[in-house]
């Protein structure tokens, strides 16, 4: 049974309590809790007094990680590159190639998606 109105009020009122931001309780309460996602909008919007998206930092996350994995791939293949005289470590370069691809692929991938609205409630990130 769906929540009623002023059931859903009290659960973004207590997600805005525990010190969540506006675009993650509009998530939230999308994925969560069912809302559809102009309604969602609606009430978080009115509760933190602004306008809210429940998409915002998406593609920020998605490209720090990924920069993340480059820098760390980077990393671990100058180091391995530096370090190995006689051919052993060379499983640990082709593993920091592996990282920059895997780093460069999400960020091509966060790029591409940026401008996609499919529905948060079905969305499996």
């Amino acid at each position: 049974m769906p929540a009623s109105p002023q059931e859903l009020e009290t659960i973004a009122r207590d997600l805005k309590a525990q010190g969540w931001n506006s675009s993650v309780v509009a998530r939230k309460m999308i994925e969560l809790h069912g809302m559809d996602e102009p309604r969602a909008l609606e009430l978080v919007g009115g509760l933190y007094g602004k306008r809210v998206s429940a998409r915002t930092g998406d593609t920020t996350s998605a490209l720090l990680t990924a920069g993340l994995l480059v820098a760390a791939g980077v990393g671990v293949a100058l180091v391995t590159w530096q370090l190995d005289d006689d051919g052993e470590l060379g499983d640990l370069l082709w593993g920091g190639l592996v990282l920059v691809g895997a780093g460069l692929s999400r960020g091509i991938i966060a790029l591409v998606n940026a401008g996609a609205k499919d529905d948060l409630r079905t969305r499996r990130d």
